[in-house]
């Protein structure tokens, strides 16, 4: 089995703070200043008979997985295991970055040669790649589909989200309750300045000026804080949030804030126009680290460990990444910033989870997909990869 840079150790949050993290409410105080130096004993990944009709001789099987990331450990534990209750089957997996599965994922498209398993990496959205004949439906290879189908949750297998044409072809491996826009933040950096962004939610004019203040203090070496464009989508998904937070009839979505109410897309808001202000005026006061038009998010989340910023507004995927790049690096954790004086709204989340994962459509091995889904997509399997996992993601299953 290949496994390129999936290397990510097993230090990561506790499981009770993580879950903690998972939930929202009460994670700031629990993490702020936690180093990430925990122990965290994963479930034993054992791998059932599913009932698949498998292949009996020798073949390989090939999977392009998004990373690295807080998905990575899991991967790490589950392939080897899975190939090892398969001993017929070679287990070959690539791990690539959003952007590069971007160019590899067409290329083997068009070449007939994709892996049997994959993401999208943003290559397509689910219902261009059913439209395109990308990928398989789910219905005819996972063994005993309706009843592995029927312990999601509502909200998961939806028409034009995951079903399409009563056929289900994508389910998510995690959901997507989660806050994308978290204040992370450098301890030391933040004690330096006496700030306290832990106690209470920073007004937006508040984390501008704090912004400013660590960008001053850092005299040209770190700024206060750091984004990554990631092709433009993490300005519009922090924008969103903002906006959301603000009052904003919106949600957020991969193509920009939608009014779920309506259908339609509401970028000219009033909240999300000064949401847009706030970003720009951060920028004009050059308290953004310079270069993140160019940078990924990968690469801005790197930043923070090596001292070239101070704040960042994430996702808790991070930590998990800190855990394996930086597991010294102290960070803290607080709310996103709120603007008063408005009617607050809490982030809402899209139907249909995250992280979904897809069978090519002309792949001779869709049974040994299923199989492979059969187990992801079970209690035992989202208990194993939330252990795993620490928490960072939270299981779309219930524990």
């Amino acid at each position: 089995m290949t496994t390129p840079r999936m290397s990510i150790s097993p230090r990561q949050v506790s499981r009770r703070d993580a879950l903690r993290l998972a939930g929202g409410a009460g994670f700031a105080a629990a993490l702020a200043g936690h180093q990430l130096t925990a122990a965290q004993d994963a479930t034993p990944v054992t791998i059932p008979d599913s009932g698949a009709s498998l292949p009996t001789g020798d073949v390989t099987f090939r999977a392009l997985v998004q990373g690295t990331g807080p998905r990575t450990p899991f991967y790490e534990a589950f392939f080897p295991a899975y190939q090892a209750a398969r001993p017929n089957i070679t287990v070959q997996v690539e791990e690539l970055p959003e952007d590069q599965i971007q160019q590899v994922l067409p290329i083997g498209i068009q070449n007939g040669n994709a892996h049997d398993l994959f993401m999208l990496g943003g290559a397509l959205s689910t219902a261009e790649a059913v439209s395109a004949g990308w990928v398989a439906p789910l219905d005819d290879v996972i063994p005993d589909f309706e009843r592995w189908k029927s312990r999601f949750p509502p909200g998961v297998f939806l028409e034009g989200i995951t079903v399409f044409d009563g056929k289900t072809y994508t389910f998510p491996l995690s959901s997507n309750q989660r806050y994308s826009t978290l204040l992370f933040f450098n301890q030391q950096l933040i004690e330096q300045a006496g700030i306290d962004l832990v106690a209470q939610p920073l007004s937006w004019e508040q984390f501008r000026n704090a912004a400013r203040t660590l960008t001053g203090q850092g005299q040209g070496q770190y700024y206060g804080l750091v984004i990554g464009a990631d092709g433009g989508g993490r300005f519009a998904e922090i924008a969103t949030n903002l906006a959301v937070t603000a009052g904003a009839a919106a949600g957020t979505t991969i193509s920009g804030p939608m009014d779920w109410r309506t259908g339609e897309y509401v970028f000219t808001s009033d909240q999300m126009l000064a949401a847009i202000d706030l970003i720009v005026a951060l920028h004009a006061d050059g308290s953004v680290l310079p270069g993140g038009l160019s940078m990924t998010q990968r690469q801005a989340v790197a930043r923070m460990p090596a001292g070239q910023a101070a704040m960042s507004l994430d996702g808790p995927w991070v930590i998990a990444r800190w855990a394996e790049e930086a597991p010294d690096f102290q960070f803290g954790l607080g709310s996103q910033p709120i603007q008063p004086g408005g009617t607050f709204a809490p982030i809402g989340y899209e139907p249909g989870g995250a992280n979904p994962h897809f069978i090519y459509a002309e792949s001779q091995l869709k049974e040994v997909a299923g199989d492979i889904f059969a187990y992801w997509g079970s209690p035992e399997g989202q208990a194993a990869f939330q252990s795993i996992v620490g928490g960072t993601l939270r299981a779309i299953l219930p524990e």
